[in-house]
C-alpha cells in the first residue's frame, strides 16, 4: 500500500477517465485521476478537488486542500479523486500570471493550498458543465489576458479529433 493511501481505495486499479483541453503551454485535465507513484515534471500544476478535497503526497507530507498549487519540479503523488487538473509551461505568461496569484513561489519548493478566493474563482471557472476548451479559454483571459490569441482553425480541427 502507497503511504499516502488509506481505506479500500488503494486496492483500486490506476484508471483515469475524463476530457482535456489542449492549447501551446497549457493542459487541462477534468475528470477520474487514478493513483500513481511519487513523480515531479517539468509543468507547474493546479490540483483542484470536485468530490472532496485532493489529497497529495510529498516527501513526508500528506497534504489536503480543496486546491493544490504544485511548482515545477517538486515531487508529489496524488490520491485517486476526481479533480480538475491543470499544467502550465512553467516559462509562460500563464505561469507567471498563476503564480502572482497563488502567492506560492516565495518558496518555490512548497506545495501550497489555493486561497478561498482564488480556489472558487477558477473553480466556478473550471469545474462547471462548460465545456472544457470553453473553460481553457477562460482560464487564458484571466491569467494572462494581453496572450490570448486566436489558434489556427486546423489546429483547432486536430484538438476537436482528439
Amino acid at each position: 500500500m502507497h503511504p499516502y493511501e488509506t481505506g479500500t481505495s488503494c486496492d483500486a486499479p490506476r484508471q483515469w477517465a475524463g476530457c482535456l483541453a489542449l492549447a501551446p503551454g497549457v493542459a487541462v485535465f477534468r475528470g477520474q485521476a487514478g493513483n500513481h507513484q511519487t513523480h515531479q515534471h517539468w509543468a507547474h500544476q493546479l490540483a483542484m478537488g470536485l468530490d472532496g478535497p485532493v489529497q497529495m503526497g510529498s516527501g513526508d507530507k500528506v497534504l489536503c486542500a480543496p486546491s493544490l498549487f504544485i511548482p515545477a519540479g517538486v515531487s508529489h503523488s496524488l490520491v485517486k479523486s476526481v479533480l480538475v487538473s491543470v499544467f502550465l509551461d512553467p516559462t509562460t505568461e500563464l505561469a507567471r500570471g498563476l503564480c502572482q496569484q497563488v502567492n506560492a513561489l516565495q518558496a518555490p519548493t512548497d506545495i501550497a493550498a489555493l486561497s478561498p478566493a482564488l480556489d472558487t474563482r477558477l473553480r466556478d471557472m473550471l469545474a462547471g458543465e462548460r465545456p472544457i476548451d470553453v473553460a481553457l479559454r477562460e482560464l487564458q483571459a484571466l491569467l494572462a489576458p494581453q496572450t490570448v490569441r486566436v489558434t489556427d482553425a486546423r489546429l483547432q480541427t486536430v484538438l476537436a479529433t482528439l
